[in-house]
Parts: structure tokens; sequence; C-alpha cells
């Protein structure tokens, strides 16, 4: 039976989510969205936001750019006060390390509650396939000891349409399709 309610509140979760009813990232205290766009001959544009869902200060971030997947990685645009490097995925003695895009400020914090956005970085997909399930892992972490506070996975940025304004629109066609029947019946 506890199995049936916890599958229950998933789906249910689950499905708010979907319906942008439910905030995004969910008990995690850093949410990192992304929107890709795809410049041609394999070049990519990926704008992220950060959001602090969590208690603390926001002071540095890395997002992570999986080996043998992707090359020249840039920086097109940071967050003002925040100082940003890029560096490419390469192999150190003998061991494949990943490609990252580092950001952290002396003074401008991101503070509880607040968002980073327009973070821009540009890169050339090499993998096989087309880019299509793009995910980048990302690290929040101390810069005074380097110690990560909290990791994750960003998510595609979900465009939410207004459902009650929809669901008007909808009435609305709905309820002038059946005034048009209703004339057309009428004769003269």
């Amino acid at each position: 039976m506890k199995f049936a309610s916890r599958q229950a509140v998933m789906n249910l979760l689950m499905t708010l989510t979907i319906l942008g009813i439910a905030p995004s990232g969910y008990g995690h205290a850093a949410v990192v969205t992304h929107a890709l766009e795809n410049n041609g001959s394999n070049r990519y544009t990926a704008t992220f936001s950060l959001h602090n869902n969590g208690n603390e200060n926001i002071e540095a971030f890395t997002l992570y750019f999986e080996h043998s997947m992707y090359e020249d990685i840039a920086i097109l645009s940071s967050p003002p006060g925040w100082d940003a490097f890029a560096v490419d995925p390469d192999t150190i003695f003998g061991f494949p390390e990943p490609g990252f895009a580092d950001f952290h400020t002396p003074s401008h914090s991101l503070s509880p509650g607040h968002s980073l956005n327009n973070i821009q970085l540009s890169f050339l997909w090499t993998g096989n396939n087309e880019l299509s399930n793009f995910t980048s892992f990302f690290e929040i972490y101390n810069p005074t000891d380097y110690s990560v506070t909290e990791s994750g996975v960003s998510t595609a940025q979900v465009v939410t349409v207004n459902a009650p304004a929809t669901l008007l629109l909808l009435l609305c066609g709905f309820f002038l399709v059946l005034a048009q029947r209703g004339t057309a019946g009428e004769k003269i």
C-alpha cells in the first residue's frame, strides 16, 4: 500500500511539473536551466540560468562538458561582477577529463531566492549523433576551500502556457462555433 501512495505522489508531481504548475528543481537548493540554439555546422549556443532556491549565498559554480563530445568552449556572456573562464576537454596523464566553464565572484554573490540569467556559452558538438538531449553537469562550490556544496544536472527551460487564458480562448472559440451553427440554420 505504501508503494501505491508513493507512486501516486510521484505521478502527481510529474504531472504538475509538466503542466508548469510545480516549481522546477523541487527539493534542490540550486537549479540550473538551459536553452540550446543550433548555429549550424555543429556549433551551438547554450544560455544558462542559475536559480538559488537554498538558504546560503552562491559565490562559485562550474558547468561541465563531457570529454570527446565538445570542443572550442567559449564564454559569450557572464553575469556582471562574476569572473569566468572556460577550458576544453582534454586527456591528462592518459585520463579523459571533461571541459568546463567556471564562474566565481569576489563581491556579487547570488543570494537565496534570486537568479543569474543570460549566462551564454558556445561550443562545437563533436558527438556522433545530432545533439538532441543536451545536459550539463554542474557543481556549486565554496571558493574558499573548493568544497562542493551541491551538484546536479541542468534541465531544459520549460515554456509554460497560461492555462486560464488558453482555456478562455478555447471556450470562446467553442461558443463562436455554436453561434455560427445556430445562425446557419435560421431562414430569413
